[in-house]
């Protein structure tokens, strides 16, 4: 395939973010005497923007705390969204390689705007990707195609020319609705068998298996 564009999901796909947000999220859920809960029991919660993380993190019968934990949660993720982060093993590597070939990068993510270029500048560099997407009042989120869309209007790139990489069923179904080449990343916050119900264009087990992949 001619790749010429690739965007990549943030969170469980060039990060791991899972430690920072568990620990923002128990930091609200105990300033509200509410029970917290492990990384592995956050996992399945991650993926969908904060608004549906705070919903879905709070006891049902607690439900109109919802709001409350959110607010706590934010600004505490805010000042430490970059402590215990890091970039996958291979990810900066695969990122120089696909740079150095002249694919352009994006990052397409349901985390504010705001954290997600903080987060992505904090570990990439200002210039890396091209463009960032994070959510805002007015960007449409994941699974609707029209970041995409619009990203591959700014950078000139055909839809058929361009690759969604993305860890999540949300990832692969927004790549499938704007009509582009799907991969599904194993090593991030989905389970292989969620991912492959989502039937991506190719299923990858590591990083450095996109060197090859979009060539």
């Amino acid at each position: 395939m001619n790749t010429k564009c690739i965007i990549f999901d943030l969170d469980g796909t060039l990060v791991d973010s899972l430690l920072d947000l568990t620990n923002s999220m128990n930091y609200a859920m105990q300033r509200l005497n509410l029970p917290t809960h492990t990384p592995e029991e956050y996992l399945p919660l991650i993926g969908y923007g904060r608004q549906k993380f705070a919903m879905l993190a709070v006891p049902p019968e607690k439900i109109d705390l919802a709001d409350k934990v959110l607010d706590i949660m934010w600004k505490h993720y805010e000042e430490n969204c970059c402590v215990l982060t890091k970039p996958y093993p291979q990810i900066p590597e695969v990122i120089g390689k696909l740079k150095k070939n002249g694919i352009v990068l994006a990052v397409l993510t349901n985390k504010d705007q705001k954290t997600a270029e903080v987060i992505t500048k904090h570990y990439f560099g200002n210039d890396t990707f091209k463009v960032i997407v994070g959510a805002t009042r007015t960007t449409a989120p994941k699974p609707q195609p029209n970041a995409i869309l619009q990203i591959l209007s700014d950078m000139n790139c055909p839809c058929e020319n361009a690759v969604m990489v993305g860890d999540s069923e949300v990832d692969i179904q927004t790549g499938k609705n704007a009509k582009i080449y799907t991969i599904a990343a194993t090593w991030g916050f989905r389970s292989a068998q969620i991912l492959r119900e989502q039937n991506p264009d190719k299923m990858l087990d590591f990083p450095l298996e996109i060197i090859e992949a979009v060539n």
